[in-house]
């Protein structure tokens, strides 16, 4: 009776250390399941010059298990004056875009390697074919010459690719009940226009703002609107710090009868 007892103690002691061992490898010989990324390149655009710039929006891709782990930009087709701000994030800025259709290839990666691909296109047209007249610009024309001397690029400085206009207004003009903007400042031909401004409109594509004002003396004001600069890859430190302060200046200016061309410079 006492052998039986003990080898039915025995049988008991392994049938339990079995089955703990069972237990602790419970997924052994399961099939683990990984999903593919998907990607999403964001929606085509059209944009006309001078905005020569994009945002390209990958934050639309998604991946089963939450996983994506590297985002690639390249343009696959287009001219060859393009610049893109940082090919591997999820959103990059693709600027110095000249007339035709770009391609842009997104790759998403999951943490098993795999990725899924997917194209967006954007059509840069050319400049329209009627260029402003210095009548529709005004008689006082507002403009600002770069207070840093660092801005390198005309239109890119300020423009980030907004989907709408492409542009922020960086510095807003009043005058009485009148108000007028720019979107960022000149820099070309010593970053001083000249008249008429429509002759160099297509070369030097500065910013300004025109007023069509009736002979008198007004008093002006202009402030700039954007202080934060961050993500805008073609802003220098240095402009991004004098304008992360807000800064305001006014003045005035006289309009005689006749005068078709009034240059006035915002001087922060």
């Amino acid at each position: 009776m006492k052998k039986y007892l003990a080898g039915l103690l025995f049988f008991f002691i392994t049938m339990v250390a079995i089955t703990s061992c069972k237990k602790e490898k419970s997924c052994e010989g399961c099939i683990e399941t990984n999903s593919a990324p998907f990607a999403s390149a964001g929606t085509d655009r059209i944009i006309t010059l001078p905005s020569n710039s994009v945002s390209l929006d990958g934050t639309g891709s998604a991946d089963p298990e939450h996983n994506i782990t590297a985002y690639t930009w390249k343009k696959i087709s287009g001219p060859s004056s393009c610049n893109m701000a940082d090919a591997n994030a999820a959103q990059t800025l693709a600027f110095n875009l000249a007339e035709g259709t770009y391609l842009f290839e997104l790759k998403v990666t999951d943490a098993r390697a795999l990725f899924d691909q997917d194209t967006v296109q954007i059509e840069v047209n050319p400049y329209p074919t009627q260029q402003p007249t210095q009548q529709s610009l005004g008689n006082v024309i507002f403009y600002c010459p770069d207070p840093t001397g660092t801005v390198k690029f005309i239109w890119q400085t300020w423009d980030n690719g907004n989907p709408i206009t492409g542009l922020y207004d960086l510095i807003t003009i009043k005058i009485d009940n009148l108000s007028g903007s720019l979107a960022g400042v000149w820099c070309k031909n010593g970053c001083s226009p000249r008249c008429p401004v429509e002759n160099d409109y297509n070369v030097e594509l500065g910013n300004y703002a025109g007023f069509n004002l009736p002979p008198g003396t007004y008093r002006w004001s202009a402030e700039n609107t954007i202080t934060n600069f961050s993500g805008w890859p073609q802003v220098s430190a240095e402009f991004a710090l004098f304008f992360g302060q807000t800064r305001k200046v006014e003045g005035t200016v006289t309009v005689l009868a006749g005068d078709k061309c009034i240059l006035q410079p915002i001087l922060f």
